[in-house]
């Protein structure tokens, strides 16, 4: 299982993490033993809203933050998948 979100826009890599976090959410009893902490991948993909409506008013400073929150994003995601791969 991956979360492969590597190849979407940055409005559809959020879409699809709010997506995974509302699914595992509701069904969190077909994934007792998630790689990953719910609250975790939650938190990084506001982060990572905010930093796109940021990006959209600011300046370089703002589509840094944007580019930082996605990395963190992707990075949680790489993990994830790893973990899933190993088991």
């Amino acid at each position: 299982m991956s979360l492969a979100f590597a190849r979407y826009k940055k409005d559809q890599t959020n879409s699809f993490a709010i997506l995974v976090v509302v699914c595992l959410t509701k069904y969190a009893t077909l994934f007792p033993n998630l790689p990953v902490v719910v609250a975790a991948l939650d938190t990084l993909q506001k982060a990572y809203q905010a930093a796109m409506n940021a990006a959209a008013v600011g300046g370089p400073p703002a589509t840094e933050a944007l580019k930082d929150a996605y990395n963190d994003l992707r990075s949680e995601e790489r993990r994830v998948g790893k973990e899933c791969r190993s088991r």
